[in-house]
């Protein structure tokens, strides 16, 4: 496959693109670009924030409110473990998908991967500002069994449209950043088409699946075996 040399043109008028905007609907021209020219060009500062914003989702849905009740040490935990996941995760997610890119003759580097695995992120942390109005209206609660019992008619008006705002973003920006994953993972892999990078995305999570299956099923048997279980 062949990438562009800094003399094509990327953007109207031969003028660069600017990542952070064209890769929204220009997914394939932003990976070219990046690919080409600086692939590790916001890579750190998406892993950081879209890190912090997973981890927080996490701790949300896992209670942590309910161990740690200092809402500044449930910050710190999230910054400082959810980059370093999201990191090991892009990385070996990358693997996984050039894996399974090769059975359809998939040219892509791991580096490559990486990167549009990154700026795939870019959407699914705009849900993450919703953090901010929903923790200044529920503070620590909102990481407690309390709130995740709670229903959404039994909110008052401010809180059941931050509820619902959230929901929707989430499920608009996660199909959204599947969409341009997919079409940039086609890129770098050399595919005609997005739907062949999805049909990429999908092998790996199978792959992925499997050997965490059979991993566990290993564990189990041996635990099984020796009595421990």
């Amino acid at each position: 496959m062949r990438y562009p040399t800094t003399n094509d043109q990327y953007g109207p008028a031969g003028a660069p693109l600017n990542p952070w905007f064209s890769v929204w609907f220009r997914p394939r021209a932003t990976i070219q670009y990046l690919a080409n020219t600086k692939p590790m060009y916001g890579f750190y500062p998406i892993i950081v924030l879209f890190g912090f914003v997973y981890a927080l989702t996490l701790a949300q849905e896992k209670q942590l409110g309910d161990r740690v009740s200092d809402l500044n040490m449930i910050f710190v935990i999230c910054l400082i473990l959810g980059p370093l996941a999201m990191l090991a995760g892009t990385y070996l997610s990358a693997y996984f998908l050039r894996w399974a890119g090769k059975a359809g003759e998939g040219k892509a580097s791991i580096q490559d991967l990486n990167t549009a695995m990154v700026w795939s992120y870019v959407p699914l942390i705009v849900p993450g500002f919703l953090f901010i109005p929903r923790i200044s209206m529920h503070g620590v609660t909102l990481f407690t069994k309390k709130f995740a019992k709670l229903d959404l008619d039994s909110l008052p008006p401010e809180a059941l449209t931050l509820e619902v705002s959230n929901i929707i973003a989430s499920l608009v920006f996660a199909v959204w950043s599947l969409v341009l994953l997919s079409k940039m993972i086609a890129y770098v892999q050399g595919f005609e088409s997005g739907w062949k990078g999805f049909r990429n995305i999908l092998k790996a999570t199978v792959f992925l699946f499997l050997i965490v299956f059979a991993v566990v099923f290993v564990i189990t048997v041996i635990l099984k075996v020796s009595g421990v279980v």
